[in-house]
């Protein structure tokens, strides 16, 4: 055989014998290689679904694409549109860089009418233009949980919120561009149970307004940061609004008074109560909150003396005072924790 041709027929054979269907894992059934697939992280994953059509196929099984883990990464236009298709439950995007448009032309999938299977989502401080935030929302309706911590929102995205009826934890901490108009469509939810509105920077009609209109079915609350807007007769209308508050968070409300605490009296179910800069009412206060029935954490921060805090602590040894500087409400996140979002895995 002369060199040429030895050379060719080993060129040929090297060739079959990197190609997946004429290896050993070509005999195996479409259902082992997708037990093989899931054990692989997502960029490996992507990497093998080049090796061949059948492989290509078999990757994009919904099975490995139910949680999705993109948090500080920059996103491609485009990739969005790409990556909800295949089915994804549970997607972090915290603090990652969105290009514009995240979504392409596609002549199979036809955008306009297409919603996606997100039940779990978390946009907390995504850089992404408001017009592709409120696309993105808008293919979604069947959130369960979703944080749009520090993004700017607008009535349209809002609108898209307002259309996930069973969504029960809503994180809108430091949010900017909420008015009344906006607040219709998110208090409409009747399914919601945790909320954090938190240092939106709400007026007073806002405040007023969500006050009156919140569901019932919220037991968890922050809408601390309303320091010129929170009055007394807004707690009122909040307690007759949501009487079975679990938990409160109404920090640097600096314009409410001892009044406030005669309506908290009457929430019997309140278990934690953050009263943190409220200079308003008189540090005495907090011993009469230590009676109700059931409060476990109170957050005074700033309103008590050291020996105050002292004896405090010696005399209501059944309620924690001052545990929890940062509120946890409605958040996907806690701590240095990244792996996670409400308790579920984000990571393979």
């Amino acid at each position: 055989m002369s060199e040429t041709c030895w050379y060719n027929s080993w060129q040929i054979k090297k060739k079959q014998n990197i190609m997946p269907e004429e290896s050993i894992l070509g005999s195996f059934s479409d259902e082992l290689i997708l037990m093989i697939f899931k054990y692989l992280p997502k960029a490996s994953l992507v990497q093998s679904m080049l090796v061949c059509k059948r492989w290509y196929r078999i990757g994009l099984d919904e099975a490995l694409w139910t949680r999705l883990d993109l948090g500080n990464k920059i996103i491609t236009k485009g990739t969005l549109g790409n990556i909800l298709p295949r089915g994804i439950q549970i997607l972090r995007l915290a603090q990652t860089e969105i290009a514009h448009p995240a979504f392409l032309p596609n002549p199979y999938i036809d955008w306009s009418s297409f919603t996606c299977k997100l039940q779990y989502l978390d946009l907390s401080m995504v850089g992404i233009n408001i017009i592709d935030l409120a696309e993105i929302l808008a293919k979604c309706r069947q959130l369960k949980k979703l944080s749009l911590e520090n993004c700017k929102l607008n009535e349209a995205c809002c609108t898209a919120i307002g259309g996930n009826e069973n969504l029960e934890v809503l994180n809108l901490t430091m949010c900017e561009g909420i008015n009344t108009e906006c607040l219709k469509f998110l208090t409409a939810l009747k399914s919601l149970t945790a909320l954090n509105v938190g240092w939106c920077t709400l007026d007073a009609q806002s405040v007023a307004f969500i006050c009156t209109a919140l569901p019932s079915s919220v037991v968890r609350l922050n809408i601390a940061g309303c320091r010129r807007s929170m009055t007394d007769e807004d707690i009122q209308n909040l307690v007759k609004q949501c009487p079975s508050m679990v938990e409160l968070d109404l920090s640097d409300c600096t314009l409410l008074t001892i009044n406030t605490i005669q309506h908290l009296m009457s929430l019997t179910n309140l278990e934690h109560l953050s009263l943190s800069r409220c200079y308003s009412i008189s540090p005495s206060m907090s011993s009469r909150l230590a009676s109700m029935p059931k409060l476990k954490y109170l957050d005074f921060f700033g309103m008590l003396t050291n020996d105050a805090v002292k004896l405090f602590k010696s005399r209501y040894k059944h309620v924690e005072l001052n545990k929890y500087m940062f509120s946890s409400i409605a958040r996907p996140t806690v701590g240095i924790r990244r792996t996670s979002i409400w308790g579920l895995q984000v990571k393979d």
